[in-house]
């Protein structure tokens, strides 16, 4: 990727077109009522954390504005994860559903019941409200000014990124899965990134960022069986079982292989990593 190093202002550029790009996309599906709720609810969550990983890039130039925004962005995702939660633990559960077994079924029903009340929440005020926030990140992103000579080392910004999230390497043996969210989280940001510098250099997604999707997925899978199996807590003594027998020993296969993925693409040093994003 040497053609990113030569020419750091086309990558700055490129940086901020995206991400312009993508709140104004955002912003007119949030609104647009063809679309259905969960979908809707979906994209407003993946454009925040997409934007939040190209902001990331940006403080060397914006500091405390690109810092403000990603804030921004977080908020928004936030007010979000409640309706995307119950939408995906009914998934999951749904999934195990046998005729045989009518402990499942009892489980559907308590979600079904969680997961539209989540959904309703998510008014048309609230939904415009959303919609404003990524144009109004949009608009304040337009006005900032990229100098000749204020290029974006783009490269040193992603490999930073790069040892936050190795710092965060997981052992499996985490007590609290706060700190695998947090690991997540920073595979999110490096995933983003890797793709914009392939972007950049115009190659096609390359096995890493194939594997860093990969990881993402059964991150995201551990982090969600442990939410459906709070849900299911209070539940039934047939709900608790179910959650225990089927869910724990799903969740415990996804962490081994998160795991071993994680280890493996984060094994490299932050100075060797980018050495080999300039090669």
């Amino acid at each position: 990727m040497a053609s990113i190093s030569k020419h750091r202002n086309a990558a700055t550029r490129l940086c901020r077109a995206k991400f312009l790009r993508l709140m104004g996309d955002t912003a007119k599906r949030i609104v647009d009522e063809k679309i259905p709720i969960a979908k809707r609810v979906h994209d407003v969550r993946r454009a925040a954390k997409e934007g939040r990983a190209l902001l990331k890039l940006m403080p060397p130039l914006y500091g405390d504005e690109a810092r403000a925004q990603r804030s921004i962005l977080r908020d928004v995702r936030r007010k979000f994860g409640s309706a995307r939660d119950s939408r995906v633990a009914l998934s999951l559960v749904s999934g195990q559903d046998k005729a045989d077994n009518p402990a499942p079924r009892a489980a559907l029903r308590k979600l079904e019941h969680h997961c539209h009340a989540e959904e309703a929440a998510l008014t048309p005020q609230i939904l415009s409200r959303a919609a404003a926030q990524f144009t109004a990140v949009a608009d304040i992103a337009k006005i900032w000014a990229i100098r000749p000579d204020s290029d974006l080392d783009i490269v040193a910004q992603a490999t930073k990124c790069y040892r936050q999230a190795r710092q965060l390497l997981p052992t499996g043996k985490e007590r609290s899965f706060k700190l695998l969210h947090e690991f997540r989280s920073a595979v999110v940001d490096h995933h983003h990134q890797i793709s914009l510098l392939e972007e950049c250099d115009g190659r096609k997604p390359n096995r890493r960022t194939k594997k860093l999707q990969q990881l993402r997925a059964s991150l995201g899978d551990c982090i969600d069986l442990e939410g459906v199996e709070r849900l299911l807590h209070n539940g039934a003594d047939q709900e608790a079982k179910y959650a225990n027998v089927h869910l724990k020993h799903r969740k415990k296969a996804r962490l081994a292989e998160a795991v071993q993925a994680a280890h493996t693409l984060f094994r490299e040093k932050p100075r060797e990593f980018a050495t080999h994003l300039n090669r």
